[in-house]
């Protein structure tokens, strides 16, 4: 696995992981009605809403690297943007994990 070498966290990437996973649990526990209801109530759009909702969906092991500063390189929050694979073995597939 090839990792950052600075085994420093990805402050922006650890922030928008515990966002989707904040966002995540509102709406499991309905404490909104749609995602265009979280958007307005974050103040982003819905688009943005599902880009970064994705990342709740980041493999265990992979949260686990993103945490102590060893996320593969090709893992970072402008690349994370897009749709992050649901499947965790296509994930480090394609993360390089």
């Amino acid at each position: 696995m090839r990792h950052s070498q600075s085994h420093q966290p990805d402050e922006s990437l650890l922030q928008a992981v515990a966002r989707a996973w904040s966002w995540r649990k509102e709406i499991v526990a309905s404490k909104v009605e749609s995602i265009t209801d979280l958007g307005r109530k974050e103040g982003y759009d819905e688009c943005f809403i599902r880009q970064r909702l994705t990342l709740a969906n980041l493999a265990p092991d992979i949260i686990e690297s993103i945490l102590m500063g060893n996320n593969p390189q090709c893992l970072y929050l402008t690349k994370a943007k897009s749709n992050v694979p649901t499947d965790w073995k296509e994930q480090r597939s394609v993360y390089g994990t």
